[in-house]
């Protein structure tokens, strides 16, 4: 029984008098202290083995097509997991190289500013890699080969 007081969808239950010495026409009151109930709970994503036979007599073929569906929809969930983990690596692998690009580009405006002459934007990108970049590039690479 769940907390609601109501029995999950897939329960048997069955009615058995435990008094064998009352008679079968005695009060209701006096049968309901006396009666046992008996659940069969069956928890999974397809019915239990009996109710799938049960449906098998009403529609033949049912039972197979309820199996068929559930293994498709669990394939369909399989491969859209397979995709979300997929995803996440690229992501992950983008979010490791990017700084290390950004450096390395970042190195090669500093050397061509030094170059041309603009030693000012040289001092900003080398300053933009050492108090930023470099921390992070070490992070991620650490993060990536583990």
């Amino acid at each position: 029984m769940t907390k609601s007081g109501k029995t999950p969808p897939d329960s048997e239950l069955t009615k058995t008098n435990t008094s064998l010495d009352q008679p079968d026409n005695s009060d209701e009151a006096e049968l309901e202290d006396n009666q046992l109930f008996e659940a069969t709970l069956h928890f999974g994503p397809l019915p239990s083995p009996q109710i799938l036979a049960d449906y098998e007599k009403a529609v033949p073929g049912l039972a197979t097509r309820i199996i068929e569906v559930f293994e498709t929809q669990q394939k369909d969930v399989n491969e859209m997991s397979r995709r979300t983990f997929e995803s996440r690596l690229r992501d992950a692998k983008f979010a490791a190289y990017f700084p290390f690009v950004f450096c390395i580009l970042l190195i090669i405006t500093a050397f061509y500013s030094i170059y041309s002459g603009f030693e000012l934007v040289a001092v900003v990108a080398v300053a933009a890699i050492s108090s930023q970049k470099l921390p992070a590039i070490i992070s991620a690479l650490k993060k990536h080969r583990e």
